[in-house]
């Protein structure tokens, strides 16, 4: 937490001293100033009126860190990790997972020359390193399948122009809010004993978690025309989610032979790259 305000209170500070900042030393045109009754929708380094709202979406690649993406610890797994219902004990789980698949949404509204606020929707889907969870939380002979893992991020914070030429912009952001992390669900079958050619299935559940998040970029864009940037991104998004209840059920041809309930406290510190490509949409008024 510590970290976060004092990123944020240098990227402000870093924003603030940049406005006091004449374009001439970005800008060979010399472009002369607005008047001071506009000067909160114009570009300072161009002196060109810009609109002042912005909606935007992108995708691209999420590459998963930290705990989320090591297979050296436990694989949230309560069957196979206890055996029967238990609860009240902390662990740290990792979460095998491999790169996967990055989207966001987000709406901004420019309030001063270089500042604004933006609202951002973070979506991830990342699978699972099948080989590695498995050699964690199956034992020999068995067959399973795991799901996904999905996460939703829902974040505000302010965006900051560090430079800007005529179709051309560099910006930065802080961002925090609330993760919502789904956990990759575990159906898994093996023989029921060893004289019976029958399979017991095993179908784990976890319920999702939330957490506080948070997330700083780095953007890149182009402007195409008065109303539309082309956008490259990169963010790192972080939290770390604990789950407090998993669920476990176990059937024979159909019948019921188990239910087994885990409510220890598993911790997963998440951090993920998000490379995005995308475009936004500008409204307001733009100087012809």
């Amino acid at each position: 937490m510590i970290k976060l305000v004092t990123i944020l209170f240098l990227l402000i500070a870093l924003s603030v001293f940049s406005q006091n900042v004449d374009g001439v030393y970005f800008n060979s045109s010399k472009a002369k100033p607005a008047s001071l009754k506009d000067s909160s929708k114009v570009n300072s380094f161009t002196g060109e009126e810009e609109p002042r709202f912005s909606i935007g979406a992108s995708f691209g690649a999420g590459i998963p860190l930290q705990n989320f993406s090591k297979s050296n610890g436990y694989y949230l797994s309560p069957y196979l990790l206890s055996g029967n219902n238990t609860s009240g004990n902390n662990y740290t789980a990792d979460g095998s997972a491999k790169t996967g698949y990055s989207f966001n949404i987000n709406a901004g509204y420019h309030f001063a020359r270089r500042i604004g606020i933006l609202l951002q929707l973070d979506g991830n889907i990342n699978g699972v390193n099948t080989s590695a969870s498995q050699s964690q939380a199956q034992s020999n002979g068995t067959n399973g399948s795991l799901s996904n893992y999905y996460i939703y991020s829902y974040l505000a914070g302010l965006s900051f122009s560090l430079f800007s030429a005529k179709k051309f912009n560099i910006g930065v952001h802080g961002l925090c809010g609330l993760m919502n992390v789904y956990y990759s669900e575990f159906k898994f079958s093996f023989p029921f004993s060893s004289n019976t050619p029958y399979l017991m299935t095993v179908d784990e559940k976890i319920n999702p978690a939330i957490t506080f998040g948070y997330d700083f970029g780095l953007n890149a864009s182009y402007k195409i025309s008065k109303r539309i940037k082309l956008n490259l991104s990169v963010d790192y998004l972080g939290g770390n989610p604990v789950f407090h209840s998993a669920t476990s059920s176990s059937t024979v041809l159909g019948q019921s032979v188990g239910n087994f309930t885990d409510n220890n406290n598993y911790s997963m510190p998440t951090g993920l790259i998000n490379a995005n490509i995308g475009a936004t949409f500008f409204f307001g008024k733009v100087k012809g």
